[in-house]
């Protein structure tokens, strides 16, 4: 990953759905502008999602994918 880039792999099964739920837990927590000293710092987030082995059954694939969910006209929100 990049410099600013982290991943998550979760072990959730057969359930898109509670990874989804990390992604906007995620994506609330950052919501907000954090105040240092008095200025307020805006944080971006965006999060992609694969599902394995729907969307791929090799691990470079499903970071592609995922990296690819990132870059969706859907800013501030997660993307499966």
């Amino acid at each position: 990953m990049g410099s600013d880039e982290f991943t998550l792999i979760l072990a959730t099964g057969n359930r898109p759905k509670a990874a989804q739920a990390l992604a906007n837990r995620l994506l609330n927590a950052v919501a907000k502008p954090f105040e240092v000293r008095g200025h307020q710092i805006p944080i971006g987030l965006s999060v992609g999602g694969t599902i394995y082995p729907q969307d791929a059954t090799d691990i470079n694939s499903l970071i592609a994918n995922a990296d690819a969910a990132c870059s969706a006209p859907k800013p501030m929100a997660a993307t499966w």
